[in-house]
């Protein structure tokens, strides 16, 4: 007997910068599934920028997940890693607290044109169901991104994995959890490719998955090279296929121009029925709130008297590893607790060492990728 699809939910997780995104994804999960259960994990604090009574979802804010010492958490990482480390832990929590039998993760940049009945349907013979980057080859043509970026950031696209309740699940969350609670990092030098990484390491780990390899499923720039992409009278398709949903990874709302600010490959001139696409999901980001809630503040953006947290002050609290429990609240006292001469040695450690590099080496690319992008 297949579980009802009420005993199910979609959740995505956002800051309060990318509420917009959450919004329209979330609208469009409750087009094609009016009886599926929708979250918001707000990796940030609602902090009255908006009344979550209104929005088509539940919010839950990360520090309702019961993470031990939530403060060295959410201080030790970026808020692009903060948002990917709380996934295992979300996935937990509604299991745990709501008792679903089916969770659903997207990216709040991901659109649905159809209903996921398959994927739920799926769940009732799988543990976990996820989708490959790529199904193909890319060219070796100096174009990004290419194979080797893809082994580096991890075979599966994590905006999108699905779980069923049980054993298997409980097992694969928990080994999830422990190692993103200190290894969700944004350090492709050290190997860390945030949570993403890790579950290239599925097929290894559990024989009860399942890899969704149809082409209308996580569309994006990163497979753009194996995909054709067409509209007629029933919707988009893809290599002649329905298109499920397309995940709009890297896309500047005020840039359709461009297809993703992460890649080189492709151009919207070479994709006629995807310039439609993108600027009709530019509309909706606009109609829902884009241009304030792009605004608001991070609140682990900054101390508790207001000061903004710099990257390398990040760095260095996760670089004391074991010796951060010394240090108290780095959010109140970020000098005064752990700036102490006894402390120096543990900077001056391999771990540490390399993703002080990795940072340095990240900041200038981003920062040549932008100088780029003006011209």
């Amino acid at each position: 007997m297949k579980t009802p699809i009420s005993d199910s939910c979609v959740f995505t997780i956002v800051s309060k910068n990318y509420l917009s995104h959450a919004r329209v994804l979330m609208r469009s999960v409750l087009e094609h599934h009016p009886d599926v259960k929708r979250f918001v994990l707000l990796a940030d604090r609602i902090d009255g920028y908006f009344d979550p009574e209104r929005e088509p979802f539940d919010v839950v804010e990360a520090e309702a997940l019961g993470i031990k010492f939530f403060d060295s958490f959410s201080f030790k990482y970026n808020v692009v890693e903060f948002n990917t480390a709380v996934k295992p832990f979300a996935f937990r929590h509604l299991f745990a607290r709501y008792g679903f039998a089916k969770v659903i993760y997207l990216d709040p940049d991901i659109l649905l044109f159809r209903p996921l009945s398959d994927i739920f349907d799926s769940l009732d013979h799988y543990s976990i169901i996820l989708t490959p980057h790529t199904t193909t080859p890319m060219p070796d043509d100096g174009l990004q991104p290419k194979d080797i970026d893809i082994l580096k950031v991890g075979v599966f696209n994590l905006g999108f994995v699905a779980f069923a309740r049980g054993q298997t699940a409980d097992r694969l969350l928990a080994w999830w959890s422990d190692r993103l609670y200190d290894s969700c990092l944004q350090a492709p030098l050290s190997g860390y490719a945030v949570d993403q990484i890790w579950m290239s390491l599925v097929p290894c780990l559990t024989g009860n998955f399942f890899v969704l390899r149809n082409p209308g499923y996580n569309v994006a720039y990163w497979n753009l090279h194996e995909r054709t992409i067409a509209k007629d009278a029933e919707g988009y398709r893809v290599n002649s296929m329905p298109l499920y949903f397309f995940h709009f990874s890297g896309f500047m709302a005020d840039q359709t121009e461009k297809i993703s600010k992460y890649q080189t490959r492709h151009h919207v001139e070479d994709f006629p029925a995807l310039k439609g696409l993108l600027e009709m999901y530019r509309s909706l980001l606009l109609e829902n709130g884009y241009r304030e809630s792009t605004r608001w503040p991070y609140y682990y953006g900054r101390t508790k008297r207001g000061s903004p947290i710099p990257q390398i002050a990040r760095t260095i609290y996760w670089g004391l590893g074991a010796d951060r429990s010394k240090c108290g609240n780095p959010f109140e006292h970020f000098c005064l607790g752990f700036l102490k001469p006894g402390n120096f040695a543990a900077f001056f450690t391999e771990r540490f060492l390399r993703a002080l590099l990795d940072r340095t080496l990240m900041g200038a690319w981003e920062f040549f990728r932008r100088v780029k992008l003006r011209r």
